[in-house]
């Protein structure tokens, strides 16, 4: 019977088989971790990404450089941080059933004989990214809506998703979930296939000392790619979440299929991309600091 247990591959060249079933849930706090500093270290780029994405007016048309200061001169240094706190209490979470649920998922699914095998690599990115978005989903609508509404921004996360909870119950909390699951199980699928399979190409043992640098390209390089990739329907997203909280409901489009013709018929392609420079300034970093975090507390713990 012993012989018949699934072997479990790990990000390396090589699969291994799994020396203890309890060692699987340290990712759980090698991600959570990684997560958590990681963001924190971007936050003023990931509130730039999402004001952008949702045209507020003040800062339409305004560059990187000039919106950073306007956040200063308007909200002192607070403001590159606000919404900070309600976004780390959703990635350490998030993150931490991330990198967990791809271990699990490739335990089961990618075949022995071909550890690193594409197709299951990206299904195996794609459940980690459905599982954890959906666990956290209601944390990172209500953070989307504070993170514009500054008036109410002051009021926190949990009175605001009570508001939410009060009066639209558990449907307001999910509003928008079909398109995020959507568009989070290619992005996370994407992200982590190609920092997989670009670490079992290009990254040196542990004790190299090109370790750490290569991580964090690695580790950008895969964020990149993913964001590129899947950038139109995050901003999809963002714009039905803030649909709902509309002052005058007067928004000119009900559904995803309306949002995205209205979009062409204003904007052209371009307006799919609105943000996307500041939210490359911020996934570039994040996903380099989150892998080298990842690796090397992995590597402190000694889990593969």
């Amino acid at each position: 019977m012993g012989d018949k247990k699934p072997k479990h591959t790990y990000t390396v060249p090589i699969p291994l088989p799994l020396p203890n079933d309890d060692s699987k849930f340290w990712h759980l706090l090698s991600g959570g971790i990684s997560g958590g500093i990681s963001r924190t270290v971007t936050a003023p780029f990931e509130r730039l990404k999402i004001i952008r994405q949702c045209s507020t007016k003040e800062y339409a048309g305004v560059s990187l450089v000039h919106s950073m200061k306007q956040f200063y001169q308007t909200e002192g240094l607070t403001g590159f941080f606000k919404g900070n706190g309600s976004n780390i209490i959703r990635i350490v979470p998030f993150s931490a059933i991330e990198f967990y649920a791809f271990e699990k998922s490739k335990n089961y699914l990618l075949p022995e004989d071909n550890p690193r095998h594409k197709g299951w690599l990206l299904a195996c990115g794609s459940i980690s990214g459905i599982c954890a978005s959906f666990f956290t989903y209601p944390i990172d609508l209500v953070r989307t809506y504070l993170s514009i509404d500054t008036k109410k921004a002051s009021e926190g996360l949990v009175k605001e998703g009570v508001r939410i909870f009060k009066q639209e119950g558990v449907v307001g909390l999910y509003r928008g979930i079909g398109m995020t699951l959507a568009g989070i199980g290619p992005f996370i699928g994407i992200k982590m296939t190609t920092f997989d399979l670009l670490k079992s190409k290009y990254m040196p043992p542990a004790d190299d000392p090109k370790f750490g640098m290569m991580n964090l390209f690695l580790g950008a390089a895969a964020g990149t790619t993913a964001t590129v990739l899947t950038y139109p329907s995050d901003l999809l997203r963002r714009k039905m979440q803030l649909k709902a909280f509309s002052p005058t409901k007067n928004v000119p489009y009900n559904n995803i299929v309306e949002c995205v013709k209205f979009i062409m018929s204003t904007e052209g392609v371009p307006g799919f991309y609105n943000g996307l420079v500041p939210t490359l300034l911020k996934v570039v970093p994040t996903m380099a600091v989150l892998f080298w975090l990842n690796e090397h507390i992995k590597n402190l713990i000694g889990i593969k």
